[in-house]
């Protein structure tokens, strides 16, 4: 794992709860690496993953409508400490509102996290204040992902088929 400044790095390893929107590829092959990096530094975390064939365990939380944001704005309310990872889109190209709403209503601070395929790092980039504009909040994540990434030729086979993230193309 990575950090831009060491100040975000202190205050990641210190906030007992936190949000990391991360962009994506295939979201639970990517959601298996963060896994495995978040275990090596010993982060409580789970990962959000749409389709992933009703499958949960201990570290990931199936995203299911109806009522996504309130059941887990209650879950999170129970935790004491943790990291939860989402992938805004779900899996697709669009990104979806959810993580916005989640952060809104748990009032818990979101980090830009980029998977650097090219490296094989996990860069934490920002944290970020929430505004009051799903849209503003999106483009703002957005830019930021952009930010001296590339996009990796693979990736455009992946958005042939409707995965990957906006963040990436």
């Amino acid at each position: 794992m990575e950090f831009t400044s060491k100040k975000l790095k202190h205050a990641f390893f210190n906030e007992p709860k936190k949000i990391l929107v991360c962009n994506h590829c295939v979201p639970f092959l990517d959601g298996l690496w963060l896994h495995f990096i978040l275990n090596i530094e010993k982060i409580s975390h789970f990962i959000y993953v749409g389709h992933c064939f009703w499958y949960e365990n201990s570290w990931i939380r199936p995203i299911r409508s109806p009522h996504f944001i309130e059941k887990e704005t209650h879950f999170l309310s129970l935790q004491r400490r943790c990291c939860c990872v989402i992938f805004p889109s779900g899996g697709k190209i669009k990104w979806k509102s959810g993580f916005f709403y989640l952060a809104k209503n748990t009032k818990i601070p979101l980090y830009i996290a980029r998977l650097n395929y090219s490296n094989k790092k996990i860069e934490i980039l920002e944290r970020i204040s929430l505004a009051d504009d799903f849209q503003d909040v999106k483009s703002h994540i957005i830019t930021t992902l952009r930010k001296g990434s590339r996009t990796l030729w693979w990736m455009y086979i992946f958005k042939w088929f409707g995965y990957g993230d906006e963040s990436n193309f």
